[in-house]
Order: structure tokens, then sequence, then C-alpha cells
């Protein structure tokens, strides 16, 4: 069986990252294949967040690919 592994970068140029930006980045791994994403903020202080989502739904998905 192939495994597809793949991580989604989603950056920001905010003041601050808030739940908003978290909630968006869950919804994105929620509604791919994806199960690990950055949240990446650039501006004067740096801020990382992981977020990681997984559910049977994609390991079912991947068995048929």
């Amino acid at each position: 069986m192939k495994q597809i592994t793949t991580d989604y970068i989603f950056h920001k140029a905010v003041d601050k990252l808030c739940e908003q930006h978290e909630l968006q980045l869950i919804n994105y791994l929620k509604a791919t294949l994806i199960e690990v994403g950055l949240l990446l903020n650039f501006r004067e202080k740096p801020q990382v967040r992981r977020k990681i989502f997984t559910n049977d739904k994609k390991q079912n998905l991947r068995s048929s690919v």
C-alpha cells in the first residue's frame, strides 16, 4: 500500500495569530487527506502553530487510492 505524506503550510502576515486562523487551518485539514498543518505568521514576532487532524474517513479514502 502506498502512503501519501503531505503537510499543509498556511502563512499569514498579521499582528498576532488568533483562534480564527487556527480554526481555518483545521477546516482545511478536515476537507483534505492532509493530516498535518503548519500555521506561520511572519510579522515582527514570528509565530508557529502545528495542528494535526485525522479521522476514520481519511483512512478509508487513503486505502482506496
